[in-house]
C-alpha cells in the first residue's frame, strides 16, 4: 500500500459525539425517508479532503501539522444552526453549522498552508464550518427534498454548551458495503 484515500480533521469529544447521536435520532423521526445518515461516530469537522495520496506526503504534512497543533490553542466551538449545501431547495449535504470562530479558521488556515508546501489538495475558499449529518440521494424526490428543506426551519440546532475540539487528525478513510471507515493515522493533541 503506497498510498491511501485520506483527510484532515477536528474529531469531536465522546461526550459530544453521544449528544449528537441522540439529536440526530431525532431528527430522523421528523426527516423525510430517504437521507443517507451519517453515523454519529464518524461526524467529525472535515478541514480538507486529501484524496488519494501518497504514503510520503501524508508524512511530510504530518510533520508540519504536528507543529502547528503545538503553537495552537484547542479551538473551542458552538452549534448554531442547521443547513443545506448546495442550498436548501436543491439540497445535497443536510448539515449542523458552528458559531463563527477564529480559532477554527487559525486550524483551518494552517492545514491549507501545510498541504499546500506538501503540494498536496487544499482548500482555497472561505471555510463554511459544519459537520455533515446526512447525504441526499440524486434520486430524492423534490416532494422529500422540500419536506428536509422544511425540517431546516423547524428544528431548533443542537448543543448549547462550547465543545472545546482538543485534537486534529489526519484520517485514512476506507469506503466499504456498510458506509465509510476512517482510521486515524496521525493524531496532533493541540496546546491547552
Amino acid at each position: 500500500m503506497n498510498s491511501v484515500r485520506a483527510f484532515i480533521a477536528l474529531p469531536l469529544p465522546e461526550t459530544t459525539t453521544r449528544q449528537l447521536g441522540q439529536f440526530v435520532s431525532d431528527l430522523k423521526s421528523h426527516a423525510p425517508r430517504g437521507l443517507r445518515w451519517v453515523d454519529p461516530g464518524n461526524i467529525h469537522l472535515t478541514l480538507t479532503f486529501l484524496g488519494d495520496t501518497p504514503l510520503e506526503k501524508i508524512t511530510q504534512v504530518a510533520a508540519l501539522l504536528a507543529d502547528a497543533a503545538v503553537s495552537q490553542v484547542a479551538p473551542v466551538v458552538q452549534f448554531n444552526s442547521l443547513g443545506a449545501f448546495p442550498n436548501a431547495a436543491r439540497m445535497r449535504v443536510f448539515w449542523l453549522g458552528l458559531h463563527p470562530s477564529p480559532a477554527i479558521n487559525d486550524v483551518y488556515t494552517k492545514v491549507n498552508l501545510a498541504c499546500k508546501e506538501c503540494q498536496l489538495p487544499y482548500e482555497d475558499r472561505p471555510y463554511v464550518p459544519h459537520l455533515t449529518l446526512a447525504r441526499v440521494p440524486d434520486t430524492f424526490p423534490q416532494v422529500e427534498r422540500s419536506l428536509a428543506s422544511a425540517l431546516l426551519q423547524q428544528h431548533s440546532p443542537f448543543g448549547e454548551v462550547p465543545v472545546v475540539l482538543k485534537k486534529l487528525v489526519i484520517f485514512k478513510s476506507d469506503l466499504k458495503p456498510g458506509g465509510a471507515v476512517y482510521t486515524p493515522l496521525h493524531i496532533f493533541t493541540f496546546n491547552n
